[in-house]
């Protein structure tokens, strides 16, 4: 006749089973963070990086018909004049020196994105490229927004710019000039997801920028 299990053992084995269950519920945890958490971060930090590479950076475009050996990047870093500048736009001309060989280049924050536009090089400079998404000249940054939100800091939705003189000190654009801008600070908020499962990534960079105006 097999004897009854003690108290003794009843409560060693709740404890070895209430031990393997809270292993296995942080297997299960951490495997649901790396299969979902994980790479929605990935994503934020990828398309963070891309808004701000694509912005200061830009990509090279050249004339390969003309002049194999002409490169330009189109990014702020390389602007040769500001045109406009606020809070959630920024326009700015690249290519030096001949006018055929510049080109305007917006960048907008509205209804949480980003947009990119620019106009054909040599075209008429005094016309700001549009942003809508019909427009062949313009596209949203990154390419493959879909479910991306991205914002300014808390409070202001779309601010994502700040300019600075070349003391340091703040610009302000009743009172300076345009060519007086010597830094730019991009401050982005890239969201993915909503409600608790929302994923939130800030990023910021910044970038002195050079003028051949005297305007």
């Amino acid at each position: 006749m097999r004897r009854a299990f003690s108290l003794t053992e009843l409560i060693i084995a709740i404890a070895i089973m209430a031990i393997l269950a809270a292993v296995s519920f942080g297997l299960i945890v951490s495997t649901y963070q790396f299969l979902i958490f994980m790479p929605n971060q990935l994503n934020l930090l990828s398309a963070a990086n891309e808004i701000i590479d694509t912005i200061i950076e830009g990509a090279a475009e050249g004339r390969p018909d003309e002049d194999p050996e002409y490169f330009v990047r189109n990014g702020l870093r390389y602007s040769v004049e500001i045109k406009d500048a606020s809070g959630s736009q920024l326009t700015y001309i690249i290519g030096y020196p001949t006018n055929a060989d510049k080109r305007m280049i917006r960048f907008k924050s509205v209804d949480n994105k980003v947009y990119k536009s620019y106009t054909d090089l040599g075209a008429d400079l005094g016309t700001p490229p549009s942003y809508d998404d019909a427009d062949l000249n313009s596209q949203v940054v990154p390419n493959d927004a879909a479910g991306v939100s991205v914002s300014g800091p808390e409070g202001s939705p779309s601010q994502i710019f700040t300019y600075y003189k070349a003391e340091g000190s703040g610009w302000e654009p009743l009172l300076d000039k345009l060519c007086d801008i010597r830094r730019v600070e991009i401050n982005i908020t890239v969201k993915v997801g909503s409600g608790k499962s929302i994923n939130i990534y800030k990023a910021a960079s910044g970038v002195d920028v050079r003028q051949y105006t005297s305007l």
